[in-house]
């Protein structure tokens, strides 16, 4: 389903203008920093969310959402 460096948009995220800017931040971060060649666990993965998530929060107020 998924290439590389793809991913989808559910349409739950194109309801407010936010939701949507704030995915595709996540996205884009997700897509740039995650890489692991050794794995990922639970608590990695855990922790590339949360960055992702903080990233996107924080790139989306300086942009104005």
């Amino acid at each position: 389903m998924f290439g590389e460096n793809e991913f989808l948009i559910g349409k739950e995220a194109f309801k407010p203008q936010v939701e949507l800017q704030k995915t595709i931040l996540h996205e884009l971060h997700r897509l740039n920093t995650s890489s692991s060649a050794s794995g990922v666990s639970s608590f990695l993965a855990a922790k590339k969310t949360k960055a992702a998530f903080d990233f996107a929060e924080k790139a989306s107020s300086v942009l104005g959402a």
